[in-house]
């Protein structure tokens, strides 16, 4: 089942649109000098918007990740309070909208929460949302619950130790993503190099860079460049995503 917090909304897809067009544009510009060419180098963003929608999924996945640590704190605490699962779920998000606001995944547990009035389990619920999200903890906590239910077992030092694990889980991902940044970023200028380049023949030799443009032989040379570009933009872009 598909979660529809990983689809972009209309003003997203709008803005990141508008973005790669003015990269086409200027893609265009220093590689065929020609509106044609800039037209030319519109299809080259579609695989740049696949991209652009990879890592828009990735951070909503992150945001979802964050987001449930701070609620799962808010159900720990209410537990060790005395209130049954159920009720803890529900202070918990009161909680977390009065602390955080609307969260990202708000709505999603209020549909947890709300669905007791329609005879469903609350661990079955959540391991929906786990699946729904792709959030391996999420699902992980409901088998536990399940587990703890079936054989008994000390429910609120369960979800303690649960909330416990996914936030160290959350910090050792969060110190990843920091330990590669800086790879992204040298792959990111190792790609704006050529168009640096470019953009300075063109102001030093301008007259040697006419035959590029003028020219059958130089319009293949340069498209040749730009697909080489292309090529390395996504194997870095591959090399350089990992999935936590």
């Amino acid at each position: 089942m598909a979660c529809n917090l990983y689809t972009p909304n209309y003003g997203w897809i709008i803005k990141t649109i508008l973005k790669l067009s003015a990269v086409a544009i200027i893609i265009g510009y220093l590689f065929y000098d020609s509106l044609l060419g800039m037209v030319f180098v519109i299809p080259f963003m579609i695989p740049v918007f696949a991209g652009e929608k990879n890592k828009y999924r990735s951070f909503v996945k992150a945001e979802i990740k964050q987001n449930f640590a701070e609620f799962l704190a808010f159900v720990s605490s209410n537990l060790g309070a005395g209130y049954s699962l159920e009720n803890s779920f529900e202070r918990a998000l009161d909680e977390c909208d009065g602390a955080y606001g609307d969260m990202l995944i708000s709505e999603e547990l209020r549909r947890i929460v709300n669905g007791r009035g329609c005879g469903k389990r609350l661990e079955d619920m959540l391991m929906d949302f786990g699946d729904s999200t792709e959030v391996e903890d999420i699902r992980n906590l409901s088998e536990l619950i399940v587990m703890t239910k079936i054989y008994g077992g000390n429910l609120i030092g369960v979800i303690k130790m649960a909330a416990m694990n996914y936030r160290q889980n959350l910090l050792m991902e969060q110190e990843l993503l920091t330990t590669i940044s800086s790879k992204k970023l040298e792959g990111r200028i190792m790609l704006a190099a050529p168009f640096f380049i470019v953009v300075y023949m063109r102001l030093t030799n301008g007259q040697y860079m006419d035959m590029l443009y003028s020219t059958t032989l130089g319009r293949i040379v340069m498209t040749i460049g730009l697909l080489i570009i292309m090529v390395a933009w996504m194997l870095t872009d591959k090399i350089v995503r990992i999935e936590v």
